[in-house]
This record gives structure tokens, C-alpha cells and sequence, in this order.
């Protein structure tokens, strides 16, 4: 009877003892939860603040740049206000940012040294911190400009690769138009020419194929072989390759021009097809900036001399695949053909922006190593990011001086 009572007791209390375990768990775990999903809100809440601000910080270099150019121009004081207003709200609205205040403008002139300092103050209603109190997240930013007069000289080597086809090549075409955009809205009247060069498996030259082949092709365009197959060698002096039953992308190369409204026909058009001969497009935007091409070019897409001051002669070079096509074996692969153009450009004086659009590990590291600095190397995950990339980088070229 001992036994038996005594197992009773013991079994009563395990019993007790697993009930009142299991109800401090579950109470734990509750409270775990809880603290869980408010952790979970409040980043959410200071990610959407961080994504405002730096939507702010662009929209607001944007306005001091165009504001600094109208000011240079002799523009009224409420004329470069209205400017820095109107770009910033601009920029603001091609974003989806319900919830969100911005304060006006608070602008400061200085005409001596042709400077805009302007400054905003912005509120990012919460959702989930509000709980504790806090109904909004408010910072400011502050950005100054100074116009400098420079001459841009920029070609865009953009793939048309087969992969690029549906929403890519879209994404793209908006990116390059808003790049166009800024750069022509942000300067003076024709110090502004853009070239481009849609490249796939060959580079459609056009009428260009050819003078620059030596008659091999008139069209499609491949790369050179020999001891100049990583310059900047006109290619009437020594002929590029081309020939019969290589694929050229539909879209046609075009030479620098500040013809704006021409470059937004043109990168309307562009279409998607083939492989990726990356190599042919770094060489290609190249082309259009040296000074070697003069007899290729017509007048007015002639580029002017290395080392000229106040000239900037600039490359964007694009892709969201891996290089992989080559035709010239004792060249190398495309890629390693890539590095050595990139390197001989820059020892130039060509300033290299790399755009990775959706691109594999290899190509990313490939236009990191192109671009040399990291601010000049952008890899975009979105089409939204494309342009954020394209409009970072027309802003870069304007040569206006951000100074905070």
C-alpha cells in the first residue's frame, strides 16, 4: 500500500509538474512572438525610412545640379528656386511613397561662385512602432552644387543579348532614356554628345562595316586580330573582322551626336537577340571616344583629343550575362579581351561606369574590375535599380560638384 500511495504522489506531482512546464513554455514562446513580430515591424518600418532617404538624397542632388546650371545661365533667383523644386519633385513622383511629406525647398544662392545649397525635411508615417508612440520617422537632407562647365563625351555599351528579351530590354530602354534625359536637361545647349552600341553576337556598325573591315563585311563586325587588338587603332589603318553568317544584332551603332531626340529613337528600337561578345562592345564604345577615329566619324561625331581640359570622355558598359563568344583564338576568351581593353581605355583618361544587370558572379566581378572605383560600378537586381544605376551615373557626368 505504501508503494501504490506513494506512486500516486510521485505520479501526481510528474503530472503537475509537466502541466505547469508546458504553460510557462507556451506563455514564453507567446511573449517571444510578440517580440519577434515587432522586431519584424520596426525594421520594416526604419527599412521603408532608409529607402525614402535615399530616394531623397537622389532627388535632392538632382535638384541642386539643375538649379546650379540655371543659376550659372543668369537665371532670376525664383527661377532657380522654381528649378530645384520642380526636379525634385519630379523625382520624387516617379516613386510610390504614400505616407510620406516632404517639406518645401530651403534654398540658398550663391552667384559669386555659381552655388545652390538647398536643404529638406522629410516624414515617413510608421506602421508598426506607433505602438509604442512613435507615429513618424523624420530626418533631413542637405545638398550643395557648383556648375562647372565641362564637355561630355559618353558612349553606352548596351546588350541586346537574347536573354535581355522581354521586360529586360524594356527596363533597359527606359534606363538609357532617363540617362539621356539628365544629361541634356542638365546642361548647356550641345556640350553633350551620347553614343551608343548595342552589341550581341557581332556589333552591327552599319555604314561603318566597311571602311573599318577592309570590305570583309557590311555589317557585322567582329574583333581584330594582331598587335592592335587591344587599341584604339583606327580601323582603316588596320581592319577589324566581320564577314558572312554572323548574327548582328537588328539595332545599328551610333556615334556620339548631341542630337537628343535622335538617341531616344534609337534606343526605342532596341530589340534582343543572340549571344554576348561583351568584348566587342567595350571596344566599340571606345571607338567612339578616340580621337584615332577621327576618319571613321563624321564632323560632328568626332570626339575631341585626349587630355583636353574641361572634356570628359566617359564609357558605360552594361550587360546581364556572361561574355562567351570570341572569334580570334589567339586573342582569349571574351572576358580576358574585356580587361585588357578596359585597362588600355583607362590609361587614356576614359572614365569606365559598369552596370551588372541580373548578371552571373563572373561578369559581376569582370565590370567591378572595369570600373577600377566602386562608386562607378552598380549591380542591379530590378529594373527599378537599372535606372536608379543609369540616372546615378547621368548625374555623375554632369560634373557638378556635390559637396555635402
Amino acid at each position: 500500500m505504501f508503494r501504490a500511495l506513494n506512486y500516486r504522489i510521485q505520479n501526481g506531482r510528474s503530472v503537475s509538474f509537466r502541466g505547469s512546464e508546458e504553460g510557462s513554455i507556451a506563455i514564453a514562446f507567446a511573449v517571444m512572438i510578440g517580440f519577434i513580430i515587432l522586431a519584424a515591424g520596426v525594421a520594416m518600418d526604419y527599412a521603408r525610412a532608409a529607402r525614402v532617404s535615399t530616394i531623397a538624397t537622389f532627388a535632392l542632388d538632382a535638384a541642386v545640379l539643375a538649379a546650379s546650371r540655371d543659376l550659372a545661365a543668369g537665371a532670376s533667383m525664383g527661377d532657380v528656386e522654381k528649378t530645384a523644386q520642380d526636379y525634385f519633385n519630379a523625382n520624387i513622383a516617379n516613386h510610390n511613397l504614400a505616407g510620406v511629406s516632404f517639406s518645401p525647398l530651403q534654398i540658398v544662392q550663391d552667384r559669386v561662385n555659381d552655388s545652390v545649397d538647398a536643404s529638406v525635411q522629410a516624414s515617413v508615417d510608421t506602421a508598426f512602432v506607433r505602438i509604442a508612440g512613435i507615429e513618424s520617422v523624420n530626418f533631413g537632407q542637405h545638398a550643395v552644387a557648383t556648375f562647372a562647365s565641362k564637355d561630355i563625351e559618353l558612349a553606352m555599351m548596351l546588350d541586346v543579348s537574347g536573354s535581355m528579351d522581354g521586360s529586360k530590354i524594356r527596363d533597359l530602354r527606359d534606363a538609357a532614356t532617363d540617362l539621356v534625359d539628365i544629361l541634356h536637361n542638365g546642361s548647356p545647349q550641345n556640350d553633350v554628345r551620347i553614343g551608343m552600341v548595342p552589341y550581341s553576337t557581332s556589333v552591327n556598325a552599319g555604314n561603318y562595316a566597311d571602311e573599318t573591315t577592309g570590305g570583309a563585311s557590311s555589317r557585322c563586325v567582329t574583333e581584330r586580330a594582331g598587335s592592335n587588338a587591344f587599341t584604339d587603332t583606327s580601323g582603316r589603318a588596320d581592319p577589324l573582322g566581320g564577314g558572312g553568317g554572323v548574327y548582328c544584332p537588328n539595332s545599328e551603332i551610333v556615334p556620339i551626336t548631341d542630337r537628343e531626340r535622335l538617341m531616344k529613337r534609337r534606343i526605342n528600337r532596341l530589340r534582343a537577340g543572340g549571344w554576348t561578345a561583351g568584348h566587342l562592345g567595350v571596344a566599340w564604345a571606345w571607338y567612339m571616344l578616340s580621337p584615332e577615329w577621327n576618319n571613321v566619324w563624321p564632323a560632328a561625331s568626332r570626339p575631341r583629343a585626349y587630355g583636353v581640359v574641361n572634356n570628359i570622355k566617359a564609357v558605360i558598359l552594361m550587360t546581364d550575362g556572361e561574355f562567351n563568344t570570341t572569334y580570334v583564338p589567339a586573342n582569349g576568351n571574351s572576358a580576358g579581351q574585356s580587361e585588357n581593353l578596359c585597362d588600355n581605355m583607362r590609361d587614356k583618361g576614359v572614365v569606365i561606369y559598369a552596370v551588372a544587370f541580373q548578371a552571373p558572379a563572373a561578369s559581376e566581378i569582370l565590370l567591378r574590375d572595369c570600373a577600377d572605383v566602386s562608386v562607378r560600378y552598380f549591380n542591379a537586381a530590378n529594373g527599378q535599380q537599372l535606372r536608379d544605376a543609369f540616372q546615378e551615373i547621368a548625374l555623375s557626368l554632369l560634373q557638378l560638384r556635390i559637396s555635402e
